[in-house]
């Protein structure tokens, strides 16, 4: 979480940045036009093309940002885990949701989980003590009890298996 919310700190600095380029680069234009200020036009000219061209770009991709720690810190902090939910707490549609936790996942922003069939997100655990089952706890596939640590073979979760 800590990482997403850098990476949308600093593409806030890059976005005020280019709105005031934008802001600044016009009346340095018409100084340095008016006053024969050569260097002073070119920054002017640059900082317009700079403010008029990537500002509008910048601030679309903060507002994706924004939208990400969103989701995180509903999985994270909320524990809402199933994508229903998040999409009836965020107003997002379901394929959004799904593209944005896929996202989280890939990025390594959201670790820990396992995302099942685009429906829902299990949080994972290290090792577990479970009663003597031949199912997963965490995915429900079929597994074999031969060992004390048993690894599931679909979502390799790791648990013990109390043989008492």
């Amino acid at each position: 979480m800590k990482k997403l919310k850098q990476d949308r700190f600093k593409m806030l600095l890059i976005a005020i940045t280019l709105t005031l380029f934008l802001i600044c680069g016009v009346p340095a234009i018409i100084f340095g036009a008016s006053k024969n200020i050569t260097l002073l036009l070119i920054a002017g000219i640059v900082m317009t093309a700079l403010g008029f061209y990537c500002m509008p770009l910048t601030w679309v991709f903060y507002a994706e940002k924004c939208k990400y720690v969103s989701v995180l810190d509903c999985i994270v902090n909320d524990n809402i885990l199933k994508v229903d939910n998040l999409k009836q707490n965020l107003g997002c549609d379901e394929t959004q949701i799904v593209k944005i936790i896929n996202y989280l996942i890939n990025k390594r922003y959201l670790v820990g989980y396992l995302f099942i069939d685009n429906k829902e997100l299990k949080k994972m655990q290290q090792e577990k003590e479970i009663l003597i089952t031949n199912k997963c706890p965490y995915c429900g596939a079929n597994i074999e009890l031969d060992n004390e640590v048993v690894t599931c073979q679909y979502c390799n979760s790791k648990f013990k298996i109390n043989k008492k």
